[in-house]
């Protein structure tokens, strides 16, 4: 154990165990995905013992769930950093801005995380039902930006804001899937570029 981590408290210790073994899982996930992915192996990977993860988390479920929640953190920290205190139409196109930029970037963190959420919907589980509710929280967030952007007169009074805001996210959905499977054959930039115009052209916004 070197001196570092000597002089670290016990939440220290345990809060950076913690992080090498979810750096660890998000490895052998993009490395052999989920099924063949361990308790076991995350220990080890993580230069721990082969039992620590298992101590830790009791099942890969709940590593895979807890693992869930930081890489979603890591999307808000990102969408927090572009809209700050924006709102309404202002901070939907900002939104769009960082959803590019963070499928550009390309972390792993965006590719563990709906590699993860992708899989869980196979069947009935927390994993899926944490999905559902984080998928209600950013159609929540987008209907808000839109409500607030109706109600300011910036978009069409003729949108209906709830269903816009599903084909939205179905967009952003669609395009994230077709990026994992094929990184190089996707022209993001080209293709937000288009969605940024068709946007307008359906809010009635003016450039």
């Amino acid at each position: 154990m070197s001196s570092t981590v000597k002089g670290l408290t016990h939440e220290q210790r345990t809060e950076l165990s913690d992080q090498r073994m979810f750096d660890a899982a998000m490895d052998l996930i993009l490395e052999h995905g989920t099924v063949r992915t361990t308790l076991k192996e995350v220990g080890e990977k993580a230069g721990y013992s082969r039992g620590l993860a298992n101590n830790r988390f009791g099942s890969k479920e709940n590593l895979f769930e807890r693992l869930v929640k930081r890489c979603y953190r890591v999307w808000l920290d990102e969408l927090s950093k572009f809209v700050g205190n924006k709102s309404g139409l202002e901070a939907f196109m900002t939104s769009i801005d960082a959803f590019e930029d963070f499928l550009l970037e390309a972390p792993r963190e965006l590719q563990v995380l709906h590699i993860l959420w992708y899989e869980s919907i196979s069947h009935q589980s927390v994993m899926k039902a944490k999905l559902k509710e984080q998928q209600e929280k950013m159609l929540s967030d987008v209907t808000g930006y839109l409500g607030r952007a109706q109600f300011n007169g910036d978009i069409s009074r003729d949108c209906d804001v709830a269903e816009f805001s599903i084909r939205y996210l179905t967009f952003i959905f669609g395009i994230t899937y077709m990026w994992l499977v094929n990184p190089e054959g996707i022209p993001v930039k080209t293709i937000f570029a288009g969605y940024r115009d068709s946007v307008k052209k359906e809010l009635q916004i003016e450039s």
